[in-house]
Parts: structure tokens; C-alpha cells; sequence
């Protein structure tokens, strides 16, 4: 389910989070708690994390992000026991619960079970416990460094292998950024090295998608739904 309009930020850059700010101004949601499970263990929660911490702090408090080094199927288990606890902890419960995961090298047919499931989780309040929750999937096909990359260039001419990615996104941190170094998935700084390209990002995302659909998850090469939670979290500055 999707939780905003897609392409809804603006197209151009922007240097700093305070020129995001005035550019989404009027645009904040109400406050909410959520949950991000993510299945690397670095990269993505590294990532989510330095979101989290731009946001006022009455926000970033509502914001739980955790690394789990599960894939597909497992993930969603493990998304649906870390709710179950908080359901049982009589603390708020989660609104918005997000999966982040890959593609990789996994079946076709895990993956795209993974986003059925999740989608057949998201249902009205009375199917969970009374509580009014949403769950999303921001998969990525093949992985989630796709999403840095749409910083910078379109990707749409035709399957990307994820084996190429590492080339192509310190290729063009050096021609943008100015910065020459090796991309290492442990990296903490990736969100404000490529902040002031996110909304390209987010308008060639959905690019992807529209190229590719009517196609199963697993087959649309490349594509990504990442950019349907940062826009969402971007929402909070």
C-alpha cells in the first residue's frame, strides 16, 4: 500500500535539509510510530537511521529501524514477531511497519511471495488486534545500492546486474560528489553525500516502475519501491 503520491517532491536539488523543508511545507503528516526491518544488516539501516536523526526529535523518537540479516520470507516472520511484541508491550503501537529487502540471487518466487504477503498483511484495524496498522514492502530488484544510483542516472535501458553497481556508484560519487573513494556497505554518510539528489532519485524511481508495469516484482529489473518510504519520512522534516 502505497503511502503518498508518488513524484510528489519536486524535481529539483537541493543543498541542505533546510531547503527541504521549505520546499515540503505544508506537506507534514500527522506523527506517527514506525517500523522499519531491513534486511541487511548495514547498508539500509545505516541509511534509514541517518533519516531518522534529521528529524525533530518528537519524530525520530517514533522510529524504530533494525538490521536483521534475514531475507524475503524470513524478513516478513521476523517484521510480523517484532510487532507482535510491540502490540504486547502496551507501548503505541506501530502505524506504519516497512520491509526493506532484495532481490539478489533469491527465487523468483520468494521474493515475490514476500511482497504478496506483506500486502495481505496490510488490512483494516479489526484484523489486527484492533490497532490501525499499514505494512509496506520497499524491495529492490537486484539490490539496494540500485537506489543510490538513481541519484544520478536513469536506469531504464534494459536488466542491471547488481554486480555492476559498485563501479557505477563510485563512477559517479567522484564525477558529482568530487569524492574518490571505494563504496563500502558499512558507510553511515550515504543519505547526506547524496541528499541534494534525492529528488531526482525519487522522480526516476517511479520512471522504472512505469516502465516495467504489469510485470511480477521478480521481473522488473531494475526497479525499487525505497524511494516510496523516504518520501514518506522526508515528510516529517
Amino acid at each position: 500500500m502505497a503511502v503518498s503520491k508518488q513524484g510528489t517532491l519536486p524535481a529539483q536539488s537541493f543543498d541542505n535539509v533546510g531547503e527541504l523543508r521549505e520546499r515540503i511545507e505544508g506537506q507534514k503528516p500527522r506523527r506517527r510510530y514506525f517500523l522499519i526491518v531491513c534486511e541487511g544488516e548495514k547498508p539500509e539501516p545505516n541509511y534509514f537511521d541517518s533519516i531518522r536523526r534529521m528529524l525533530p526529535r518528537e519524530m525520530a523518537d517514533r522510529i524504530t529501524v533494525k538490521g536483521q540479516g534475514y531475507s524475503t520470507l524470513r524478513l516478513v516472520e521476523a517484521a510480523c514477531d517484532k510487532n507482535k511484541e510491540r502490540l504486547s508491550s502496551g507501548m503505541p503501537p506501530y502505524y506504519h511497519i516497512w520491509v526493506v529487502f532484495d532481490k539478489d540471487s533469491f527465487e523468483d518466487d520468494d521474493f515475490d511471495n514476500a511482497i504478496t504477503k506483506i500486502s495481505a498483511l496490510d488490512r483494516p484495524s479489526e484484523s489486527n488486534e484492533g490497532q490501525d496498522q499499514h505494512w509496506h514492502a520497499a524491495w529492490s530488484n537486484e539490490a539496494f545500492e540500485l537506489w543510490y544510483i538513481l541519484h544520478f542516472q536513469e536506469t531504464t535501458g534494459g536488466p542491471l546486474s547488481r554486480s555492476s553497481y559498485q563501479q557505477m556508484l563510485e563512477k559517479h560519487i567522484m564525477n558529482c560528489c568530487g569524492i574518490d573513494r571505494p563504496y563500502k556497505k558499512n558507510a553511515t554518510d550515504m543519505f547526506t553525500l547524496l541528499m541534494r539528489y534525492t529528488p531526482q532519485a525519487i522522480v526516476r524511481a517511479n520512471n522504472a516502475l512505469r516502465m516495467q508495469a504489469g510485470k511480477s516484482p521478480h521481473a522488473q529489473n531494475p526497479a525499487t519501491t525505497v524511494h516510496l518510504l523516504v518520501e514518506e519520512l522526508l515528510r516529517y522534516l
